[in-house]
C-alpha cells in the first residue's frame, strides 16, 4: 500500500486533516478497490467502499483520465 502511495499510484480521495489523507488503491490482482487512511506516513486503518468515497474516488479519477470527448 505505501508502494503505491509513494509512487503516486494511489488517488488522493479526501484530505481530513494536515497530514491525514484517505487514499484510494487498486489491488491489481483481484480488482478489489480499497480506501485507507494514512497518517503522518503510516496506515492508520482501511475504510469500507461506501458511497461518499466511490462518489469522491470518480471525482478524482476523473481529473487524471485523458479527455476522450475530444
Amino acid at each position: 500500500m505505501m508502494n503505491d502511495i509513494e509512487s503516486g499510484r494511489a488517488i488522493e480521495v479526501r484530505r481530513t486533516g494536515k497530514d491525514r489523507v484517505v487514499y484510494s488503491i487498486l489491488n491489481t490482482r483481484i480488482h478489489e478497490r480499497y480506501f485507507v487512511l494514512v497518517s503522518g506516513g503510516h496506515v492508520v486503518t482501511a475504510l469500507p467502499r461506501n458511497k461518499p468515497l466511490m462518489k469522491r474516488w470518480r471525482r478524482a479519477s476523473a481529473h487524471l483520465e485523458p479527455n476522450s470527448s475530444a
